[in-house]
């Protein structure tokens, strides 16, 4: 194959490359050697590292904060929490599971998450993230998940520049978006867009009239995102729900589309209230008229304040 291609592109030099599923074996890489032909022989993560090296990136992005995912008490962000399943459900009344849309985005599906404030829209992200990443480092799938802080992007319209300051904020080095970038437009990226709510144009508060221009022209990088991503690549954009004034401006502003599955993030159930708390060190019943947010719950059990629910009389104001 090296010598066809030599007499085809006379002016161009050819190598070869051998590569396997895992690690060459020492007699693979012998016969490599002593072939004295130029070939190279690499494993399939050694060759898919030359377009971007996901494992790097992967372990770092899993060690920077995750869009609002914060130490209630203390306000710091946290990497490490136990997260507690969220069902999701679409327009239809259809329920999805974390693992569903896992599955679904891996295979280029895409969504729009809305949810409410405290409603765990980036701790469900952020299992997604950590799924998706399990999955590719088993070589379960040849797509990785890309996950970005939208609130980190503030002004931005280009998703390259974006990408580029994403990939120096988590440590995977300056210049190294363009790794990403190739990554993204080859397909081998799913996308998960944190935050649309988080930015809003400065100074849009003062300009009540023109709320609808300043929130679309907000969103341009996230409309960008989705136009300069190939169309079998998996993405997830997630915000507040009733940020837009209806369905309509939304799917406008984002340049969402009938290929983007709309679903929102259903509170806790009673169960999952229990097991919520259960990983915070509370083990007593609480009242059926307290929210279950996650947001409000973790507050109030870091400030030992659900004692105090407990407290409150059966049908008080």
């Amino acid at each position: 194959a090296i010598k066809f291609w030599e007499e085809r592109e006379p002016t161009k030099s050819a190598k070869g490359w051998f590569v396997t599923k895992e690690e060459l074996t020492a007699d693979q890489a012998t016969i490599i050697r002593d072939s004295k032909a130029r070939v190279v022989g690499v494993s399939f993560d050694q060759f898919r590292a030359k377009l971007v090296n996901a494992k790097e990136y992967l372990d770092l992005r899993g060690k920077y904060p995750f869009g609002s995912v914060a130490d209630p008490e203390t306000g710091n962000a946290v990497v490490e929490i136990k997260y507690v399943e969220l069902n999701m459900v679409d327009t239809d009344g259809h329920l999805y599971s974390v693992d569903g849309v896992t599955d679904a985005v891996q295979d280029g599906k895409r969504f729009v998450l809305l949810g409410d404030y405290g409603s765990g829209k980036s701790s469900t992200m952020r299992e997604i993230f950590l799924r998706l990443r399990k999955k590719y480092l088993a070589n379960k799938t040849l797509v990785f998940p890309i996950l970005l802080n939208l609130r980190d992007h503030l002004g931005q319209s280009d998703p390259v520049e974006a990408l580029d300051r994403h990939a120096y904020r988590i440590g995977f080095g300056y210049n190294r978006g363009t790794e990403l970038v190739r990554a993204m437009r080859a397909g081998y990226a799913v996308l998960l867009l944190d935050g649309f709510d988080e930015i809003a144009t400065t100074g849009w508060a003062s300009r009540t009239k023109k709320l609808r221009e300043i929130r679309k022209r907000s969103m341009e990088l996230v409309k960008n995102f989705i136009e300069q991503t190939p169309l079998e690549g998996g993405i997830i954009v997630s915000g507040r729900a009733h940020f837009f004034d209806n369905d309509e401006e939304m799917t406008t502003s984002l340049g969402t589309g009938k290929q983007f599955t709309l679903v929102n993030l259903n509170d806790f159930t009673a169960e999952q209230v229990t097991d919520f708390l259960a990983a915070k060190g509370w083990h007593e019943a609480v009242p059926s008229w307290l929210p279950a947010r996650p947001l409000l719950l973790s507050y109030l059990a870091s400030r030992n304040l659900l004692r105090q629910t407990l407290e409150v009389d059966a049908g008080s104001d």
